[in-house]
């Protein structure tokens, strides 16, 4: 039985449908409450109290993600205190751990990033997140760690760029951009991202360490608007200058991932362009916008 934390998230309620579509056995847990009695058990993480059987797997997805610079602090006590919780769950139960970092561990680079690349991170999350890291190496022995860049997708609720463009788009609101645009980004499509969980469960018995997980193919904020404006041909928005700098203008973000390619067998199997026309559908959809 594996079980994924934070299953009524963004990551991991996508990754719960793909292990379900793979025919594993699964289960997700909860916090508030169960979609369905099949799939879903409530289970709360700052005390582990439940009862699951045969556990064979944990997938470490339960995040609270800032939502300003103001919230870092603040999300990252929260996140710390869940993520010991589990990690000493998974190092007494001897259970392998399977955890969802993040690339901002990193902070800003200019320069290609391996899993080699020394550490910097900016804020207290990204802190929160190498320490969990570090923990995990030093205390479980089978263990994989997928270092995430900027996410998107179905089900997505945070406001992240993406999503703030697509749904101007669609609303017929003008976009703006920060300096000139330039900046880069290199976005994860979902189903990349559980396409790489997958594969770190199915190695989880022969491979140990830290993966980076990114889209592999960077795009600038201007592209970007660009791009998602081309797939929505009938919006009236138009792409403005906020004529406001951006303090992160000249960021240029690639990540090398031949190293998840070698050791996961993995490699991003969905384009940008396939994930903004998927997401694009999900969010009209969603909100009933016919563009």
């Amino acid at each position: 039985m594996v079980l994924i934390t934070g299953a009524s998230g963004f990551i991991g309620y996508n990754t719960l449908n793909y292990f379900i579509e793979k025919k594993i056995d699964v289960i997700g847990g909860v916090r508030n409450h169960i979609i369905d009695n099949k799939h879903f058990i409530k289970i709360d993480l700052s005390s582990l109290d439940f009862q699951i059987d045969n556990i064979s797997c944990i997938i470490h997805s339960a995040a609270n993600i800032p939502n300003s610079e103001s919230s870092f602090e603040k999300v990252a006590i929260s996140n710390l205190e869940i993520d010991e919780l589990v990690v000493n769950y998974c190092k007494t139960k001897n259970i392998p751990l399977i955890y969802l970092s993040s690339s901002s561990v990193y902070g800003i680079t200019t320069n290609t990033i391996d899993e080699t690349t020394e550490t910097k991170p900016e804020n207290e999350y990204a802190k929160s997140k190498l320490y969990i890291e570090k923990l995990i190496q030093d205390v479980i022995k089978k263990h994989i760690i997928l270092r995430i860049n900027a996410p998107f997708g179905e089900y997505q609720r945070t406001n992240t760029v993406v999503r703030i463009f697509i749904e101007n788009f669609l609303n017929g609101n003008d976009v703006y951009l920060y300096g000139s645009g330039g900046r880069q980004q290199d976005f994860t499509y979902v189903k990349n991202i559980t396409d790489a969980i997958y594969m770190a469960f199915m190695k989880i018995d022969s491979v140990t360490g830290i993966f980076n997980i990114s889209g592999g193919n960077p795009i600038s904020m201007i592209d970007l608007a660009n791009l998602i404006k081309q797939f929505i041909p009938n919006t009236s928005s138009k792409i403005k200058n906020a004529n406001t700098a951006d303090v992160r203008e000249n960021e240029r973000v690639h990540f090398n991932l031949s190293k998840a390619n070698k050791h996961l067998d993995w490699e991003p199997r969905f384009s940008l362009d396939t994930g903004i026309k998927n997401y694009i559908q999900f969010l009209r959809n969603d909100s009933g916008n016919n563009l």
